[in-house]
């Protein structure tokens, strides 16, 4: 399909993009609708079903491809508040979890640490959930002497930043 193809009035609007090739997003939605459509034709028994309309319309893997992520830039201000949340997580930051067996356990399911860790990895190394689940066990090296930090006296101690 291309941009104005089945109507004037929008090709009257889009203009500039009028005979382009529609966007993935539009070729996903496009799909969607009509996967919709012939599954509710089924539920409501208006057709028979001799076909899956999930599997029939499923968006191909090019198109699917095209699909991804739209960072954006955060402001300044933004990231400082999320670079100090992150650094400074303490238990009451993370969900709580009350155990069914009685209630008498109350508290995290996972230690604290390993939120910590997760979070410096998400700041600093601006990986996506899939990234960081596929990180190899031993990926860390610990800083094993005192650096001293450009343009200050301050020392950052050994074990006290990663790598």
């Amino acid at each position: 399909m291309r941009v104005g193809q089945s109507t004037s009035t929008y090709a009257e609007r889009q203009r500039p993009r009028l005979n382009q090739p529609i966007m993935p997003g539009t070729k996903a939605s496009h799909l969607a609708v009509i996967r919709a459509f012939f599954h509710d034709c089924q539920e409501w028994g208006w057709i028979p079903r001799r076909f899956h309309p999930n599997r029939a319309f499923e968006l191909p893997r090019t198109v699917r491809n095209l699909l991804g992520p739209n960072p954006r830039v955060l402001a300044d201000d933004v990231w400082a508040k999320l670079l100090w949340a992150g650094l400074n997580l303490t238990a009451p930051d993370v969900s709580q979890v009350t155990w069914r067996n009685g209630g008498a356990r109350s508290g995290l399911f996972y230690p604290l640490e390993l939120f910590r860790a997760l979070a410096v990895v998400w700041l600093f190394a601006g990986l996506r959930s899939d990234e960081i689940r596929r990180l190899r066990v031993g990926a860390v090296r610990w800083q094993r002497e005192d650096v001293q930090l450009a343009g200050s006296d301050d020392v950052l101690g050994k074990d006290r930043v990663c790598s």
